[in-house]
């Protein structure tokens, strides 16, 4: 019997695939020692050295606060995860969590008032509209910015801005103003109030011309005097005559989407509709909100600017001339 093994096992070395066996084999062994390297030299103890593994054996990362004290307080009184068994909290909105230097401002006394403000989520990157109520010129201004006399802007918040007074944290609030429901029958639909255009729901004519001011499709011309009209007296209108959207896709920002935009606005004037998506200014694409609000704040002094529309798809470009 052990001779016919033998020379069975002597055929089958004539075998083509006899070599195929041996790498196979050879693999076999050759990943059995790694791992048991490995296994050793990360494991001393491990069942593959013939010892048992020992938790004492094993270095974990020390634990660091990556949270300040008051982040911690705030989260404890949020109660996120109902330790008490108490009613689940009202839906928390982005301001709910006030910054440090937030709790530590009082009110100013300042002569300026709060318009609004361009509030993204981060504190340091918005843009504020202020009055200043002594010459009542009203401005933009970003953080960093002086507000009036030695006042810097430190923060940007959904309705209130930190202001570093000399040192001092103050802060400036949006005013709310209470609305009262009048006794009076409600108006008919289709009506329109006085003082405030409607909203404009046909395209602006090919050409547009006033005092100051012309318009011959994507051309447009005004005055020193017409824009430095707009900036000051007309700016509070500007700002409520259209509504500007963030554009996103695929969650990044590209451009800004005009929408609301009145009848007799700046914007129709310019030839502007609703829908349209401002993408690009002078060469820069607006893809970042505070390079946006930057940008805008020097077009102040800029003779000539361009824009680059995207109206359902189709790109245009709008030239303005200041004369």
């Amino acid at each position: 019997m052990a001779d016919r093994l033998q020379e069975k096992l002597k055929s089958l070395g004539t075998l083509p695939w006899q070599g195929g066996l041996w790498v196979l084999g050879g693999s076999f062994l050759l990943a059995t020692l790694v791992n048991a390297v490995v296994a050793k030299s990360l494991f001393p103890k491990s069942p593959l050295t013939k010892g048992r593994l020992d938790s004492n054996s094993l270095a974990l990362p020390s634990i660091s606060a990556s949270l300040s004290p008051s982040a911690v307080d705030t989260i404890l009184k949020r109660n996120i995860f109902n330790a008490e068994g108490a009613a689940e909290d009202s839906e928390v909105k982005p301001q709910d969590f006030a910054t440090e230097d937030e709790t530590k401002a009082v009110k100013t006394t300042l002569s300026v008032r709060l318009i609004g403000t361009i509030y993204g989520g981060d504190p340091l990157s918005g843009a504020a509209i202020v009055e200043n109520t002594s010459n009542k010129s009203i401005n933009t201004f970003m953080v960093g910015d002086v507000l009036v006399q030695n006042a810097t802007i430190k923060e940007v918040l959904r309705e209130k801005i930190i202001l570093d007074n000399n040192g001092r944290l103050e802060f400036v609030e949006v005013e709310k103003t209470k609305l009262v429901r009048s006794r009076r029958s409600r108006k008919k639909k289709g009506t329109v109030t006085p003082g405030i255009a409607p909203i404009a729901n046909s395209p602006p004519p090919q050409k547009f011309s006033e005092d100051g001011f012309q318009r011959d499709g994507a051309k447009i011309e005004m005055t020193g005097e017409y824009r430095k009209k707009l900036l000051t007296t007309d700016f509070t209108k500007v700002l409520q005559d259209a509504k500007a959207t963030p554009n996103m896709v695929d969650g990044e920002l590209r451009g800004f989407q005009l929408t609301r935009i009145r009848s007799e606005s700046i914007y129709e004037k310019s030839g502007l509709q609703n829908d349209d998506i401002i993408e690009e200014i002078n060469g820069v694409s607006l893809n970042d909100t505070s390079q946006a609000i930057r940008l805008l704040q020097s077009l102040r002094n800029e003779s000539s600017i361009e824009l680059r529309i995207n109206r359902g798809g189709s790109t245009m470009r709008f030239e303005l001339s200041i004369q």
